[in-house]
């Protein structure tokens, strides 16, 4: 672990996971203001919706100057439109999507829609405490920081970068080396080591860009149904933060 000099960590899926699956809680959002939609419905729909708006505005509309705030009120607003063939034909009045769409975006700031991983903040505090530099490297927009306040563990991390913010997103090796300098000192890619659960934006990512990296993932055998260039080292690939904790002090 000594010879790490900056560890950084993915956010959705590595430190905080949702306290309800989100289509539940879109479900029952709707319900509230009067727009009930089968989560079945929903989740193709939210499917469906999320790669259209990620094709025509990447990295959450950073760059074609729709904003993430307009680009997640798009997906909530397209999400919540009924599969006619399979629902009774009706229309949502625009007013109501319109709500839905903020009390949703706004819900996903607070930590009534997250919780922290276990065992996560018994390492981020040892971690802290080893007075080794962490950071966050997070395919997100700009609400990370308030969620991460909102879970109590904002403290532990020198900085946090979005993709938003970086105008670029995992795995594009752009977004590891911007994270080298944050620090405002001269670190080298293979002093850094990054921890994530996505196979291809976290592990092929931080290593193409000269990094170590390590996947927290219960699952490793999810990996099969990737498509990835390369094979992930299972030595590389904890089921929980305390047995990566045992690997990083050894």
């Amino acid at each position: 672990m000594n010879s790490f000099r900056l560890i950084t960590f993915d956010v959705t899926g590595t430190l905080l996971k949702f306290r309800v699956p989100p289509m539940e809680k879109y479900a029952e959002v709707g319900r509230l203001f009067g727009a009930p939609v089968k989560q079945s419905v929903l989740a193709t729909n939210f499917k469906n919706s999320f790669r259209h708006m990620s094709s025509k505005h990447p990295n959450f509309g950073c760059k074609t100057g729709l904003g993430w705030r307009n680009w997640w009120r798009n997906v909530v607003v397209n999400t919540f439109q009924p599969d006619v063939n399979k629902e009774p034909r009706y229309i949502i009045d625009k007013v109501i999507l319109d709500n839905i769409a903020e009390f949703l975006i706004d819900s996903y700031t607070q930590s009534e829609s997250w919780q922290l991983i276990e065992h996560c903040d018994t390492f981020l505090s040892s971690m802290y405490k080893s007075g080794i530099p962490m950071g966050i490297i997070s395919n997100f927009d700009e609400r990370l920081e308030t969620i991460l306040e909102s879970v109590c563990v904002r403290q532990y991390f020198d900085f946090i970068l979005t993709s938003y913010s970086a105008g670029c997103e995992k795995p594009d090796p752009r977004i590891f080396n911007i994270a080298l300098t944050k620090l405002n000192r001269t670190l080298k890619p293979s002093e850094a080591f990054h921890v994530g659960n996505d196979p291809r934006l976290d592990y092929c990512g931080a290593t193409d860009a000269g990094w170590n990296a390590a996947l927290i993932h219960s699952h490793p055998e999810d990996f099969s149904k990737i498509s990835l260039d390369r094979p992930i080292p299972s030595r590389v690939v904890f089921s929980n933060f305390a047995k990566l904790q045992t690997f990083l002090n050894t």
